[in-house]
């Protein structure tokens, strides 16, 4: 017996009455066929039944570094929604748009949406504030109807550190060692060996901080 889908409801603390639905696949070996479901249903706009099947943001983990990364752009997709200037067709392709570091829609999803090659696949459910879905709802039809062959674990920085391409995160969104905040955080950490703290693990936590430091204000920066 398949074990049972694992659905995180969040909310965000500026909309606290927004549920945000999130799950997290790895060793996914359909994503092919997945994204041949989506492209395809894309082009058919009378194809109703599976375009509402497939109203979700599937997104490629490998380029998702954290749980506050993919937050900050459903924060945004959210807020744009509020003001009615979303850039693309709705809430689920502008949480994909809203992860890229410039107004290339199509570049947006070639990053961060679900490839042919995807392994590890994150998926979210924002409902329209008159639905009855649930985490349950949810799971049970990402079972049924999407099928997606992986196995479900938990929406965490933990699980999502074992799925980050970091050098390929870093490439998209321009990150190099030799950038003003890096040799900042370099300076730093050699004080902290300075001073007797010669832990490993100390500089690596700081690294993957500002990492996502930088990124959340290049989402920021976007558009604005």
């Amino acid at each position: 017996m398949m074990a049972p889908i694992a659905v995180e409801t969040l909310h965000l603390s500026h909309l606290p009455e927004q549920p945000v639905y999130v799950a997290l696949f790895t060793g996914v070996t359909n994503a092919s066929q997945l994204l041949d479901r989506v492209q395809a249903a894309g082009r058919d706009e009378f194809n109703v039944q599976e375009r509402a099947d497939l109203e979700y943001a599937f997104l490629d983990a490998a380029s998702i570094l954290s749980t506050t990364h993919l937050l900050s752009a459903v924060f945004r997709a959210l807020n744009d929604q509020s003001k009615n200037r979303l850039k693309s067709k709705n809430i689920h392709s502008e949480i994909v748009f809203c992860l890229s570091p410039n107004n290339n829609i199509g570049e947006s999803f070639r990053r961060f949406g679900v490839a042919k090659s995807t392994t590890n696949l994150l998926v979210v459910k924002v409902p329209d504030h008159d639905s009855t879905v649930t985490a349950q709802s949810i799971a049970e039809h990402l079972d049924t109807r999407i099928d997606i062959k992986g196995s479900s674990v938990a929406f965490s920085n933990e699980t999502l550190a074992a799925c980050s391409h970091i050098d390929n995160i870093k490439k998209i969104y321009k990150i190099t060692d030799d950038s003003p905040t890096q040799q900042a955080k370099r300076k730093r950490n050699d004080k902290l060996h300075v001073n007797g703290d010669s832990s490993s693990d100390a500089p690596k936590i700081e690294n993957l901080q500002n990492i996502e430091s930088i990124i959340l204000g290049t989402m920021a920066l976007r558009g604005s």
